[in-house]
């Protein structure tokens, strides 16, 4: 809101122009004016601080305390220094109850573009403004938040309009200053202030030094579109803007901004705009971003639609867009989409604005607008389109009734009102009867008696939080209702409000005597009311339940911590898939690691492996089962384990060539030649083995020689027998020998023996293989043992490391398939699929998406950390998240630390959130804005109605020494201050 300092004879303007727009240097220089004293700061060092971004927020509050001193106490000659003390105290300690309330003010700004917009798409079809009487929005707009955020009673609605009044107070920052020193030039007690004022940095210059090339100079529009192309070659490039430049860039554009031609400011401010964007981008303000491309995007087609043929706004602003806006998508269209890829549609919507409009050919600037509405729609209700929401079959009793009121006032010609005074009245009437009914319908704003069931959970919290914000609320009491119980009255659509507040301001406007009826009066009380009772409602539930306990326990924390506990449930529960799935293709035991290779180390032993005979004509009578230990299946190389334990194959051990070596043989008798006795070790062989698909592979052979001689045989003294390692054959065989040396006459006259074993190899494998000699112990210490063959695994490598990938592939594809597959049902039992169990996710994100939009709005709309959350291709996990991870293949075992690293990243912003701000919530700047519309209406035409016209416009005289050409030019200056005056340059 400019304000007219006409008392103090200096024309920051007038100054500039006198000096010259090439000659800015010099003129910045000279301090732009006389300084009352040397001590104060000069106009261009308070623009050089206000460019810089250190503090810059509180620079700008501040400097909105001067400007409320100049407008409020400016023509006082007699005052005090501890009058303007006490006065600059009230309005700082004003500014610092309400900045809480918003969090960051400089990465928030206004956004009332989809509620103007979408009422402008039915007014252009009757071909009717928005501001019929010319003002842009801003003006009234920004005086209207500027008279309310210093009101010493004034409500939450606001908060939201800090940031656009701030902007406001950036741009005329050079005519607040330069009216100051004038002031304090005129005035020794406003000197004194001042200086003491400064000495306690209460404008932070302090904090504001840069170091700056004194000769690097913005004055004309090709050094300034050169400069914003250089910033976008170093943002794309770099990812960093100079900040010299751009602290540079800002601080010319506001000086050539304050010195320019009224119509040429809009041009120079949006350029100053999209300086700041581009420098906020490297700190990842990219919502920011998207607001000013959009805000820039309606202007523009604003002023193609209804401005004169030279379009000071598209003069300056076509070319710089269609330079800059492919490189920052192809730059920093992955970042946007981490952010929300929304933020990606409205970059393209607004570039093919910009590409149409330089057609400069006719348009049809309802197709137009309504790309811009989409856009707009994307961003700020997170919806396909507009259309997907205002096109809505329930919408249709709305629609009628403000195309009905709106194409009265198109059949309005010249001075006569084609409206009766009876109509008029049932239009205001109508939009408020709509309010009282309609929109608290639960088509459009929920029930709040649910049902809250998961499939309804489902359903409703997949539309817009407006149009469901009954049912929320409702989901609110059968949860925290013992904590916090409240009015359980519907509430209206808080968007459907705001677009009937918006669309009775303009109707008004209209017929304004009318309007100014005690009847009409009442009806604008009760639009207000509903408002307020959206408000009351939202701020009653946040207060009560960030209340609750020693610290603050608000509904995002409360709402989060429900989301962790049924994101661990689908953890446990995906845990549980996996295991089912090595127990389908795992052997017992298993500990390979799916994702690694034959490299990895395994502590994994077949259970109940036991030793066989290889071949049973070579066991020597032993056929027993022998106990494998751990030392016997370490001889198998790692890569053989893996193939076990993933199935690919089998290892067993198995003893081969069981037989008696370093034999040798005695006679039975010493008389006897016939008979002997037989003895030697025991040795056998013991092979790993593997087998696969048929075949058998040898893997390692070892053999074991017993060191302990053993009578095997008693049988005849036959060479042969000597040779036969194994002679089992031969057991039980008859041994005739003769009588020798018996003096008896026995007939026959011979013995007969039955060959027989002495010791069993069975017996002494089942004596001394664990108990005994501990044979089986002998494989670790090497005693008797001798390795004959053995594999490392090599060839078995490449086929292991293809085995384990196809295993891990279908394992992943298992989980991830069971997750993103449709649950055939919802609940009932503990026995939930994986879907279903992830839709349990889905609704506990989508609740805590739900309670954040409704009642902390603006976060959702301006903060890009939480809007990431939510949004973002890196936010908190469900459905879409996981569908993400699984086509960037992310291994499943790192979904649990993804998920507990998102949620808790979420948490860290949130606590870092202003506490006022998370007890209190926040007011939806498109709810702000229509609210304080109504307040302007009712102070415009019932509190301070409008006084008649004089007949005799005031002269004021220009003060001495004051060209003509400066008194237009200061006179233009006032009517932009003016409250209702016309004047299309403070776009931004």
């Amino acid at each position: 809101m400019p304000v007219p300092y006409r008392i103090f004879g200096k024309n920051l303007s007038g100054a500039l122009r006198d000096a010259g727009v090439a000659a800015l240097a010099m003129v910045c220089a000279a301090g732009l004016s006389a300084q009352p004293s040397s001590a104060l700061p000069s106009v261009v060092e308070v623009v050089e601080a206000v460019a810089s971004t250190a503090d810059r927020s509180q620079r700008l509050q501040n400097l909105l305390v001067v400007d409320e001193l100049l407008a409020t106490l400016g023509g006082h000659d007699d005052l005090s220094s501890e009058e303007l003390q006490q006065r600059a105290l009230e309005l700082r300690t004003r500014l610092a109850d309400i900045r809480p309330l918003i969090g960051d003010a400089e990465a928030w700004g206004v956004q009332q573009d989809l509620i103007d917009q979408s009422l402008q798409l039915e007014l252009d079809q009757h071909g009717l403004r928005l501001w019929p009487d010319g003002n842009t929005r801003d003006q009234r707009l920004l005086s209207l938040a500027r008279r309310s955020l210093l009101q010493e009673n004034a409500s939450a609605y606001t908060a939201s309009l800090l940031p656009a009044v701030l902007q406001d107070v950036e741009v005329r920052a050079p005519l607040i200053w330069q009216s100051l020193l004038d002031w304090a030039a005129a005035n020794e007690t406003v000197a004194a202030w001042l200086a003491a004022w400064l000495e306690q940095d209460h404008l932070a210059l302090g904090s504001a030094v840069v170091e700056n090339d004194a000769n690097r100079r913005f004055a004309t529009d090709e050094a300034i579109n050169q400069a914003l192309k250089a910033l976008t070659a170093e943002l794309t490039h770099v990812g960093a803007v100079d900040p010299t430049l751009s602290w540079a860039l800002k601080r010319d554009l506001l000086l050539v901004a304050a010195a320019a031609e009224p119509e040429q400011r809009s041009g120079l401010r949006a350029k100053l705009a999209l300086t700041k964007a581009l420098e906020g981008l490297q700190d990842r303000h990219y919502l920011r971003f998207a607001h000013y491309l959009l805000d820039v995007g309606v202007r523009l087609v604003d002023e193609g639609q209804w401005g004169t043929d030279a379009r000071p706004l598209s003069q300056a602003m076509l070319g710089p867009l269609a330079e800059t806006l492919p490189a920052i998508s192809s730059a920093f269209a992955r970042e946007f989409a981490d952010v929300d890829a929304r933020i990606n549609s409205v970059v393209a919507a607004v570039f093919n604005t910009v590409s149409r409009l330089q057609e400069n050919a006719d348009q049809d600037w309802l197709a137009v607008r309504r790309e811009l509405v989409d856009a707009s729609a994307q961003l700020n209700l997170m919806l396909p389109d507009a259309g997907y929401y205002f096109d809505q079959p329930v919408r249709n009793v709305i629609r009628e009734e403000i195309d009905i009121c709106i194409s009265l006032a198109a059949s309005q010609t010249g001075e006569s009102a084609a409206i009766s005074k009876e109509q008029f009245d049932g239009c205001i009437a109508g939009f408020n009867d709509l309010v009282a009914r309609n929109i608290r319908r639960p088509a459009l704003a929920g029930d709040g008696d649910g049902p809250f069931g998961e499939v309804q959970l489902r359903r409703e919290l997949v539309l817009s939080t407006w149009q469901r914000i009954n049912f929320i609320l409702g989901l609110l009491e059968r949860d925290y209702g013992q904590q916090c119980r409240q009015d359980a009255a519907a509430l209206p659509n808080p968007l459907e409000w705001a677009l009937l507040a918006n669309t009775m301001r303009w109707f008004a406007d209209q017929w304004p005597v009318y309007f100014q009826t005690p009847e009409s009066e009442q009806q604008l009380l009760e639009m207000m009311t509903a408002g307020e009772e959206i408000n009351r409602r939202l701020s009653s539930w946040t207060d009560c339940l960030a209340g609750q306990g020693a610290a603050i326990n608000d509904i995002v924390l409360r709402e989060l911590d429900y989301y962790r506990r049924q994101s661990a449930q689908l953890m446990n529960a995906v845990t549980e898939v996996q295991q089912e799935y090595r127990s389908a293709y795992l052997k017992p035991g298993a500990d390979v690691q799916l994702t690694g290779d034959t490299a990895q180390e395994t502590h994994y032993r077949p259970e109940m492996l036991t030793i066989g005979p290889c071949d049973a004509t070579r066991i020597c009578e032993m056929a027993d089962e022998l106990e494998a230990n751990r030392a016997l299946v370490e001889r198998f190389p790692s890569s053989y384990l893996l193939a076990d334990q993933t199935r690919l194959g089998d290892i067993d051990i198995c003893y081969d060539q069981v037989e008696w070596v370093d034999r040798r043989s005695e006679l039975a008798r010493a008389n006897d030649t016939n008979v002997a006795n037989y003895f030697g070790r025991l040795s056998y062989l013991l092979k790993g083995r593997f087998q696969h698909d048929g075949q058998e592979t040898d893997v390692f052979t070892i053999r074991f020689t017993g060191d302990q001689e053993y009578h095997y045989l008693f049988a005849a003294n036959d060479p042969e027998l000597l040779q036969d390692s194994c002679p089992m054959e031969h057991v039980g065989t008859s041994i005739v020998t003769p009588l020798t040396g018996s003096s008896l006459p026995i007939v026959p006259n011979r013995l007969t023996y039955l060959a027989s074993s002495r010791t069993l190899p069975s017996r002494l494998f089942g004596d001394n293989w664990q108990t005994g000699a501990e044979w089986r112990d002998w494989f670790v210490t090497g005693n008797g043992v001798e390795t004959l063959a053995e594999s490392d695994g090599e060839e078995l490598t490449d086929r292991i490391n293809s085995h384990l990938r196809e295993l891990y592939r279908g394992q992943e594809s298992a989980v991830y398939g069971s997750l993103l597959s449709q649950p055939l049902r919802l609940g009932g039992d503990d026995s939930l699929s994986l879907a279903e169990q992830l839709t349990a996710v889905n609704v506990a994100k989508a609740r805590l998406k739900a309670f954040m939009h409704l009642f902390y709005p603006n976060a959702m709309m301006f903060d890009d950390a939480i809007r990431g959350a939510f949004e973002g291709q890196r936010g908190l996990l469900d459905f879409r998240g996981l569908r993400r991870l699984r086509d960037a293949t992310t291994p499943i075992r790192e979904i649990a630390t993804i998920g507990q690293a998102r949620s808790q990243y979420l948490e860290q912003h949130w606590t870092q959130e202003p506490e006022t701000l998370r007890r209190t919530g926040s007011v939806s700047a498109i709810v702000g804005l229509a609210y304080l519309q109504l307040s302007d209406l009712h102070q415009r035409y019932f509190v301070q109605p409008p006084e008649p016209a004089v007949s005799e416009p005031e002269t004021i005289e220009p003060p001495a020494g004051e060209s003509p050409i400066d008194q237009s030019e200061r006179e233009a200056t006032d009517a932009v201050a003016e409250p209702g005056a016309t004047d299309t340059t403070n776009s931004q």
